[in-house]
């Protein structure tokens, strides 16, 4: 996730950038490097218990979810029978995915145009909903990674050292309520699949192999060195990012 060119647009660089919206307590701790990880089954228990859809998922962890059917047969023109067929609704989930930790942010990718003196300039900005979405009201800070690289390198060892797997990666959104088919097949949804209603938040993720039934604390180290503290008015109305590189 390092600093790209674009493949059809020579002139244009492809930056990632991630950024964490929470209270400026919480976002200290993270420079500091602490990454406080719920697993999955706290985001289905939040909206199963408060409701509150958005932040929870009762859908997280799922491989499938059935919906209601109903089969009828209607023989030589007289009343139409109805016949119980297949499983009852519901959500099937993956158990042992259910605990597993997970740090969830806003994962962005900018593009920045060269300029004619070989630099590439370009706007970083976050939209006002997507800060909404996970504003929990009172004073917040918007922590924006520049260097992604180094954030995850200093997650890859970290957790190389504890002897603890994982993956990280940009969400895919779809249409949850529609079985998903590849090839004529049906394909169960994974750890990084969410239904289509979370789009706007662009999520990057990143989920350990590791089974915690309590909320779990990676130490990462100090991370200061590759992000930035922003207030939300300074993100929402956005401003320039210049990215020089060298042969």
């Amino acid at each position: 996730m390092s600093p790209k060119l674009d493949d059809k647009f020579p002139d244009m660089l492809e930056l990632p950038i991630l950024f964490k919206i929470s209270s400026e307590k919480y976002i200290k701790d993270i420079v500091s490097g602490n990454l406080y990880m719920n697993n999955l089954k706290y985001f289905v228990d939040l909206e199963k218990i408060s409701g509150k859809k958005g932040v929870g998922d009762v859908r997280e962890a799922s491989l499938f979810n059935i919906r209601k059917h109903e089969l009828f047969l209607k023989i030589d023109g007289g009343e139409r029978q109805k016949i119980e067929i297949g499983p009852p609704p519901g959500i099937i989930y993956d158990d042992e995915a259910l605990f597993h930790p997970v740090f969830c942010m806003v994962g962005k990718i900018f593009l920045l145009e060269k300029t004619e003196h070989g630099e590439y300039v370009g706007k970083v900005f976050l939209e006002k909903d997507t800060i909404g979405d996970f504003a929990n009201g009172g004073d917040i800070k918007i922590l924006m990674i520049y260097d992604v690289m180094s954030f995850l390198k200093k997650i890859y060892e970290t957790c190389k050292k504890n002897e603890v797997g994982g993956q990280h990666g940009f969400i895919t959104y779809r249409d949850m309520s529609i079985p998903k088919f590849v090839d004529g097949k049906w394909v169960l949804d994974d750890t990084f699949t969410k239904d289509i209603y979370f789009e706007n938040q662009s999520e990057f993720r990143i989920e350990l192999f590791k089974h915690s039934e309590v909320p779990y604390i990676l130490n990462i180290g100090d991370i200061s060195d590759c992000c930035v503290v922003l207030n939300p008015d300074q993100i929402i109305s956005g401003f320039e990012i210049i990215q020089r590189l060298y042969e």
